[in-house]
């Protein structure tokens, strides 16, 4: 019967033939009654196999799609799936009004497009059904929720939305009823969204106040009576009782404990700072538009740009610079929003994790139209120190010419050394010619142990940059090791790989006062991996945690790019919050763990890089600058090191999304592209550096 249904109801339909036949077949009563009996057993196999199926990343949608239509007061109509879905979405804000969900990329155009989103959201268990209808709630209120003839509603948008049978509802209540806080949570979001829709909206159709008002009355979820005062708040919304009549003015009932719906005060108050910014960027952002269409103007084809007068381009360079500040305070302020809702459980941590990654692409890009339109202030605000940084010009360091010329579009584009992987093994004697399938013939620097080359990866420490030497020289100085030789790389196993390259682990010395440093261990510090298993099933990375690296020969990684890597994932971790970052920020402040002082970074790139996300603990940050940090001729200005640290940020991001989606062709940990001539000569750079 299973492998005969096309689709859930379809098993109901197979059911019901069976039994026919059966009857029509002479069985008796008994057999019948057995067969009927297993039916249930059945469609909650297949109910349950179809649940497992839904997408990990719409499954919070899918929780909500199925309180809605099981747990609702009164029942619930295609038309009202529309405004429904506008806020049950998993991982984004309720949109603020009509205005902004039209606008938005989960708006529905047409019933047709609904339906299919919520067949797919529910695996077919949820569907539009006709049937006679009788109205929900007194008045002429139900007359007014479908068109004339509705009472038949067999087709159209006055269908109901519901389960596809009884026993799904059945089951789904019992299960959905542990979820009574959420349940509470969104409900409050629905009120406050109908409510934005009354506002936005008049007469009596899609989204009228009146029909809004009639949903926000008969979706609030069976099991949840909201107390007096939620009631009078839901009265006064949709029915205009005066404001005296509010006896929740401070979001608490004054009478029993206060209601659970509503949301942490964190949460409210990270919310209401990023719409504000929001406005204001929005603001800035029409300013613009208009006077840039103003000081350059659209051409036809063949018209010549004339250059703006230096007053114009002054004007609108400043007012950009502007824009692009807002716009990175805004990215900044969602990110918080995100980290807010996924600590509330209203966003699971792979959707926290997918909208903190588009946040972070998004900042990247805010910084470089920041960096963009510095450059057209300065060039307009004092035209002198235009030749001063001309890339022709050879007045300044090479390294900082970097930063202007990828801007202007001047630099050739350097490609990774296709010898990488071969010099890593040369280096640190990491192939063996005694290569067996039993033994293994690559070596792993964390586990100690060969391994078949298609395991083990040689790890760029620092990412790969496009202009590498020359932010190389920016981070560590004009005498640091060349970030495309075999010192800024280790040998991994393909999992213990993953967590270097997503910062769940750092590597930092044995004996903190040994210089040069000759000796490695492992910190986990991410509590996510200490129970996840890599290779075999009995290897855990709690098992990593303290283990010292094993190396052939005398060759190390740079003590320098271990330090960045250590300084990175300390800013990563308390950037997004992760679970314990205060602890590993505290370990770490009391107890250093590289040799002091050092010469590892140059201080205000260690500034830059580690206040990138916004104010970070400056009193831990200001001791790694004391400590670690270093002075030299070479002056960036806080413009030049804010641009640097964001193009080593914008890398280190594409390598984490490179290393948690894997390469597509099976390549090394970075693709290797060839370059003729590009490829650095000789592997002797062992670290001596304090």
């Amino acid at each position: 019967m299973l492998a005969g249904a096309d689709a859930p109801h379809d098993l109901v339909v197979l059911a019901v033939d069976g039994l026919l036949k059966d009857v029509e077949s002479g069985k008796n009563v008994k057999h019948i009654l057995k067969q009927i009996k297993a039916l249930p057993k059945a469609l909650e196999d297949l109910f349950t196999a179809l649940i497992k199926e839904i997408d990990l990343e719409d499954r919070s949608t899918a929780l909500h799609l199925f309180m809605w239509a099981i747990l609702a007061k009164g029942r619930l109509r295609l038309r009202e799936w529309h405004h429904i879905l506008a806020f049950i979405r998993g991982g984004t804000p309720p949109p603020a009004s009509l205005d902004e969900w039209r606008a938005s990329e989960f708006y529905t155009q047409n019933d047709a497009q609904l339906e299919r989103q919520i067949r797919s959201l529910s695996q077919g268990l949820i569907e539009a059904k006709g049937g006679i209808d009788v109205p929900d709630i007194g008045g002429d209120v139900g007359s007014i929720l479908a068109s004339a003839g509705s009472l038949d509603s067999t087709s159209g948008d006055s269908r109901v939305v519901q389960p596809i049978h009884e026993s799904l509802r059945g089951r789904a209540e019992r299960e959905l009823s542990m979820q009574a806080p959420q349940r509470r949570l969104r409900s409050r979001s629905a009120i406050s969204f109908m409510s934005s829709a009354s506002a936005h909206s008049t007469g009596r159709g899609f989204g009228s106040p009146t029909v809004m008002g009639s949903l926000a009355a008969r979706s609030i979820p069976t099991g949840w009576s909201p107390p007096d005062e939620d009631q009078n708040c839901i009265a006064r919304r949709y029915h205009r009782l005066p404001q005296s009549m509010d006896p929740s003015k401070d979001n608490s009932p004054k009478h029993g404990p206060p209601s659970r719906a509503i949301l942490p005060p964190s949460l409210s108050g990270a919310r209401g700072k990023y719409e504000k910014a929001r406005s204001v960027s929005h603001e800035l952002q029409n300013a613009f538009d208009d006077l840039s269409r103003k000081v350059e103007p659209e051409l036809n084809p063949g018209e010549e740009r004339q250059e703006p007068d230096a007053k114009s381009g002054l004007e609108l360079a400043s007012l950009g610079v502007e824009l692009a500040l807002k716009k990175k305070e805004e990215i900044l302020l969602e990110r918080q929003v995100i980290i807010e809702e996924r600590d509330a459980n209203l966003i699971g941590p792979h959707m926290a994790t997918k909208r903190l990654r588009a946040s972070d692409h998004r900042y990247v890009s805010a910084g470089n139209e920041l960096w963009k339109q510095q450059q057209k202030k300065t060039r307009f605000d004092d035209p002198g120190i235009v030749r001063l940084l001309d890339p022709r010009g050879g007045s300044t360091s090479t390294c900082l010419l970097a930063l202007y010329k990828k801007c202007d579009g001047l630099e050739k584009t350097k490609k990774r050394p296709s010898t990488f992987r071969s010099d890593t093994l040369t280096y640190y004697a990491g192939k063996t010619s005694n290569f067996t399938e039993e033994s293994g013939g690559v070596w792993c620097h964390i586990t100690g142990n060969w391994y078949r080359p298609t395991q083990v990866k040689a790890v760029h420490i620092i990412p790969f940059f496009l202009d590498s030497d020359d932010i190389g020289e920016m981070l560590f100085g004009s005498r640091a090791p060349s970030l495309r030789r075999a010192g800024n790389a280790l040998l991994l196993v393909d999992q213990i790989e993953k967590w270097f390259n997503t910062y769940h682990l750092v590597i930092v010395p044995v004996d903190s006062t040994e210089t040069p440093i000759t000796r490695w261990k492992v910190d986990i510090i991410s509590p996510d991996i200490r129970n996840s298993s890599y290779l075999h099933y009995d290897d855990h990375g709690s098992d990593l945690d303290g283990k010292e690296l094993q190396f052939h020969n005398n060759n190390r990684p740079v003590s320098r790019f271990m330090y960045f890597h250590f300084i990175i994932a300390l800013v990563r971790i308390k950037d997004i919050k992760r679970q314990g970052w205060q602890d590993i920020w505290a370990r770490y402040y009391q107890q250093r763990p590289f040799p002091t002082p050092g010469n590892y970074l140059r201080r205000s790139m260690l500034l830059a890089l580690a206040t990138h996300y916004g104010t970070a603990d400056m009193e831990v940050v200001a001791s790694w600058i004391t400590d670690h940090g270093f002075d030299s001729p070479l002056m960036l200005t806080d413009e030049e090191s804010t641009e640097a640290a964001r193009r080593v940020h914008a890398a280190v991001n594409k390598a984490i999304a490179r290393a948690e989606t894997g390469p597509k062709d099976g390549s090394d940990d970075e693709e290797e592209d060839s370059d003729e001539g590009d490829s650095d000569e000789g592997d002797n750079e062992i670290d001596m550096e304090g």
